[in-house]
């Protein structure tokens, strides 16, 4: 199944170019590489997440986790589990669109870096 393999990476990624962060510059090393990775990964999780039938696998997940009631209507677990998953991916778009905002560490270097 490829939903909690195509999650669990989308997860980690939720914070895009971190690994490539430079806190003592605050700035981003090959941002538009890594920018650009980190769109081109969202885009396909949202095309593979949003199908209805990764929702009813990911809903059977957080249910056998505990996450979600087992006394709960499939309608409603579908629910829980679509929300959770676009509040990820939202959360995921913003990180990017934050990234975005810091320099690339070449500029502050003055093109060396």
């Amino acid at each position: 199944m490829k939903l909690p393999i195509l999650l669990s990476a989308l997860l980690l990624s939720a914070t895009p170019a971190i690994a490539q962060f430079d806190r003592d510059n605050n700035c981003i090393k090959n941002k538009a590489s890594e920018i650009q990775k980190y769109e081109k990964q969202y885009q396909m999780a949202y095309q593979e997440v949003l199908k209805p039938e990764n929702t009813v696998s990911m809903a059977r997940q957080m249910e056998e986790a505990g996450r979600i009631s087992k006394d709960l209507s499939q309608a409603e677990k579908n629910g829980i589990a679509y929300k959770f998953i676009t509040d990820e991916l939202t959360r995921i778009k913003r990180n990017i669109e934050a990234s975005k905002t810091y320099p690339d560490c070449s500029e502050l270097q003055g093109g060396k870096g």
